[in-house]
């Protein structure tokens, strides 16, 4: 299963990557479909706003993927049976599956033996399995049928911060609340239904104690007792359904963050992470396990002691009003200590966090260079830095413990004042005939488990100061900056001639030429940065379109950049497609013979299929170069730069890659410093490329 797909529960085993997906569909079909979907994802759009977001004429697949986009959500398709789609779906995540032209279908999970199907108006119906595929064009409910997926996602300044600014770790939070505020919804119903419950113990005792005092029959108290059960095991049946959507809210929290930061990084400019290093930066994403543990133990147990609490002080208010007057006190004595005592905890927590991950990103480094680390002075200097490292940590830990410290003392003092206050103040008012007996055990009850849960306040307030810092963590990959994902589809019949100025350089690249540059690494990175689309202010124009107005993605999948080896952990096989599913092992197999990999490949354990480390291993240097190389190839690019990458390589080597990039058909911009290849192009800018010389168009 593709990582793009929103649901966790989609990456179970049967679960198959999509068909290519060729019916089209009418234009109020597609409106409905939209609004089906906003309303799934709690989108409130409107049909202007769906038809703006639906115009363009691409494939089915595309433009609704784009439409999906501007009306935040995210799109994805995937195969499976009709079995497996209803229980893989409900009303918060419905499948899609289109029939015909004119109509489409929903699933959203099932009850007993029947399907929930939506319509085109958004009506469910049950029907059985087999008729909800018939319905699909499909025999029996074990066919396959392709259906969408569509997943809410951040809004810009919903998540991210707007104009480049980093929102609060509270508004973080918040952001996050709404996104998943229809099953916090049901959480917290649970939540009430159990703290109501809990009110069975104090108040049946209270009737058991007065009883027994009465002496009256034994009748009552069975009838009691039963009572209490039965309200006990509803209880327990409310919480195992809490647990479980819990459960099934740290499985989205992970996936969809996992999906979004997916996207925003293939998304990200190159300068996005500034001087920060990127891959570690990433190792941000591990603090989603710290919002799932966090969210979990503040929603299960965190809402039942607060609930317990608001629950329990009711109570207590309705015996008396001095026991009314003892609620406040406590309630003030709360704030203080959440708010007063506090002070600081959200910032410190995440200065612990930031000194946490300089720690981490140390160690990085010196298992990353551990040519550098093994000698004498090597392993001191890494004893030096790690010492330095830890000492900030362990100030940033300790100055975020000094306000959790002083809040657990406040919580203990206010535990063992209202535990004695209430003892004292019900045994006062028992003496005083203002309260019986019964009333003071039920009062006893209360206090105890709001008392109790007060003793656990310390550790749940730093779960939320965990969670606001984990929460901020992810929220700087999500603020990186992005690329622009409007403009117009690239054309398939187009000329493709690309021009780019930069500075006082002037270059018009014609279609299957062969362009050498040799001027100074700087100078050539300027062209190629903006001949890949990578500098806004230098935009490239196709046949005389700037590209400012094109596709990006489209444009990039026409031009491929070749800097040196860029391997990811993946086969061979994965390594040469990159995600085009149009480059067959043939196809494969045929760029690795250009570039003379392929007896090396078919040396290794499992050839194609064999898994290669991110460094290239078990390849070498120079052949993770030619695979690096033999990718652009199988792309069947418009146009191949190449931007200094054969230049560490034997000459032999070298030669031989040189004569495929220049027979490759398509056109070519090539820098090296060896002039023998740059023979091979049609002509050559240069020698240098410096801001001091005038414009220059070589034709």
């Amino acid at each position: 299963m593709s990582l793009s797909s929103p649901f966790p529960h989609l990456s179970a085993p049967g679960v198959r990557n999509p068909l290519p997906v060729r019916v089209g569909l009418a234009e109020e079909c597609l409106v409905d479909l939209l609004r089906c979907a906003a309303a799934a994802c709690k989108r409130e759009v409107t049909d202007r706003q769906i038809a703006d977001a639906l115009e363009g004429r691409e494939p089915l697949r595309r433009r609704l993927s784009r439409a999906a986009t501007a009306l935040g959500m995210r799109l994805s398709s995937v195969t499976l049976t009709v079995s497996e789609a209803i229980d893989h779906s409900d009303d918060a995540s419905p499948l899609f599956a289109v029939v015909g032209e004119r109509e489409f279908l929903g699933l959203a999970g099932g009850e007993g033996d029947r399907a929930r199907v939506l319509d085109r108006g958004g009506n469910v119906s049950l029907l059985a399995y087999d008729v909800a595929a018939k319905k699909l064009g499909l025999v029996g409910s074990n066919d396959e049928a392709v259906f969408f997926a569509f997943e809410p996602v951040a809004l810009d300044g919903e998540i991210h911060g707007e104009h480049g600014h980093h929102v609060t770790p509270w508004q973080r939070l918040a952001a996050l609340v709404t996104m998943e505020r229809a099953d916090l919804g049901a959480v917290v119903v649970y939540g009430v239904l159990v703290g109501v419950a809990s009110l069975a113990v104090p108040v049946t005792a209270q009737a058991l104690v007065g009883s027994v005092a009465m002496g009256t029959l034994l009748q009552p108290v069975v009838v009691l007792s039963t009572v209490l059960a039965a309200v006990l095991v509803f209880s327990a049946a409310v919480r195992v359904a809490q647990v479980k959507l819990v459960e099934r809210l740290q499985e989205r929290v992970f996936v969809h963050t996992a999906v979004r930061l997916a996207h925003r990084l293939t998304a990200a400019r190159r300068d996005a992470f500034g001087n920060e290093h990127g891959p570690e930066q990433v190792n941000r994403f591990f603090d989603v396990l710290t919002i799932q543990k966090a969210a979990a133990a503040l929603l299960l147990d965190g809402l039942a002691i607060a609930l317990q609490l608001v629950v329990g002080l009711t109570l207590l208010a309705f015996y008396h009003p001095i026991l009314l007057a003892f609620d406040v006190v406590l309630v003030g004595a709360l704030v203080a200590i959440v708010w007063l005592l506090g002070r600081s905890a959200v910032e410190t927590a995440i200065d612990e966090s930031k000194a946490k991950y300089r720690v981490a990103a140390w160690l990085e480094e010196i298992a990353a260079k551990p040519n550098v680390f093994r000698g004498q002075s090597g392993s001191r200097l890494a004893d030096q830095r790690s010492d330095a490292l830890l000492r900030a940590y362990l100030e940033a830990r300790r100055a975020h413990f000094a306000v959790v410290l002083r809040q657990t003392i406040g919580v203990l003092g206010l535990h063992a004042f209202a535990s004695a206050a209430v003892l004292g103040i019900g045994a006062a008012l028992v003496i005083g005939q203002k309260l019986t007996l019964g009333q003071l055990v039920a009062a006893e009850i209360v206090v105890n488990t709001v008392v109790a849960g007060i003793a656990k306040l310390g550790k749940y307030l730093e779960s939320t100061y965990d969670l606001l810092a984990a929460v901020d963590k992810i929220g700087h990959l999500d603020d990186l900056s992005e690329e622009r994902r409007d403009g117009a589809p690239l054309e398939h019949d187009a000329h493709f001639e690309v021009s780019v100025e930069t500075g006082d350089v002037s270059l018009l690249v014609a279609p299957g030429e062969r362009v050498g540059l040799s001027g100074s690494a700087s100078e050539r990175r300027a062209i190629f940065e903006a001949l890949y689309g990578a500098n806004d202010d230098v935009p490239p124009r196709v046949d005389g379109v700037p590209a400012s107005e094109l596709s990006l993605r489209a444009y990039r999948d026409a031009v491929v950049l070749v800097q040196g080896p860029e391997i990811f952990g993946g086969s061979v096989l994965e390594n040469i497609r990159a995600g085009r599913d149009n480059v067959s092992i043939a196809d494969a197999r045929r760029a690795l013979r250009t570039v003379g990999l392929d007896d090396a490949v078919s040396r290794l354990p499992h050839g194609v299929h064999t898994e290669l480390r991110t460094d290239g291993a078990p390849l070498s240097a120079d052949e993770a170069t030619c695979l690096t190389f033999a990718r652009a190839l199988a792309a069947r690019p418009r146009l191949l730069l190449v931007d200094g990458a054969f230049d560490n390589l034997p000459p032999a080597l070298r030669a031989k890659l040189a004569d495929a990039a220049t027979n490759v058909g398509s056109s070519l911009v090539l820098a090296t410093h060896d002039p023998a290849i740059l023979a091979r192009c049609d002509r050559v800018v240069g020698p240098t490329l410096s801001p001091s010389s005038h414009a220059q168009e070589m034709r």
